[in-house]
């Protein structure tokens, strides 16, 4: 039975409003690693992002081409290659501080990394994601960083 327009327009209403949530968690968390690694003097310099980006490009796709292909396949830019590259970067570099300080510590901090930040940080009413200290929906783990 084909669906209404009430029905697709509700179906597109949610579909929105959860791809918002998940990029809404994705940008907040990547903000709280860039100010955890910048509290403990971890930097990403741009030629560093540069280098390694490169090098992750060439071991993945070969040519520009190919990368730029996949750019427009996934409606991407290379702005956002270099973000997720810069924020790779900052937590390969904030694990290893952590790992340095032995195993427990490390998994003490991956576990009260996500409450402590959330703590600090204030969402619009209407941008309420489970990364915020106002928000009240679930808890569970595919809601979590």
């Amino acid at each position: 039975m084909p669906r209404t327009n009430e029905e697709l327009v509700t179906e597109c209403e949610t579909n929105y409003k959860t791809l918002r949530n998940h990029v809404l968690g994705i940008l907040i968390s990547f903000k709280w690693w860039e100010a955890e690694a910048k509290a403990l003097g971890i930097r990403a310099d741009e030629q560093k992002v540069a280098t390694e980006f490169t090098r992750f490009r060439k071991e993945q796709y070969g040519s520009v081409v190919k990368y730029q292909n996949y750019l427009r396949r996934t409606k991407q830019t290379l702005a956002d290659s270099y973000l997720r590259m810069r924020i790779d970067l900052l937590t390969l570099g904030l694990s290893k501080h952590f790992l340095s300080q032995g195993k427990a510590a490390f998994v003490r901090y991956m576990q009260q990394f996500p409450k402590e930040w959330a703590a600090k940080t204030v969402c619009q009413p209407q941008d309420l994601v489970p990364n915020c200290k106002k928000y009240k929906g679930s808890t569970a783990p595919e809601a979590r960083i």
